[in-house]
């Protein structure tokens, strides 16, 4: 499943990779419309990095606000989230289910 904010983009891709086995879905990533614990992986190439302007060190309060509601929405229907940053770095971090430890 692949999510997007733009209706422009999100339509433009499922015509082009129409062939590709997946969904192309318009969402806001800081409020999903997917039940919890939907997917155990989630790649993210790029969003985080359009949110983080400015110093990812030193960010604004807003910048703070909205990271903050993307990765608490994204937890919620993970087990497991991979971020593929643009600057190469790859991170993986471990996300409970209910119960878990």
């Amino acid at each position: 499943m692949s999510v997007g904010f733009s209706p422009v983009v999100i339509g433009a891709v499922k015509e082009k990779y129409a062939s590709l086995e997946t969904g192309w879905l318009v969402m806001d990533i800081r409020q999903l419309d997917f039940a919890d614990h939907s997917f155990e992986v989630a790649i993210d190439k790029g969003t985080m990095d359009a949110m983080l302007h400015r110093s990812l060190w030193d960010p604004l309060p807003e910048v703070r606000e909205t990271v903050g509601k993307y990765v608490a929405e994204v937890s919620v229907v993970l087990s497991v989230v991979l971020h593929a940053m643009s600057d190469s770095l790859l991170k993986v971090d471990p996300v409970l289910k209910p119960g878990g430890r």
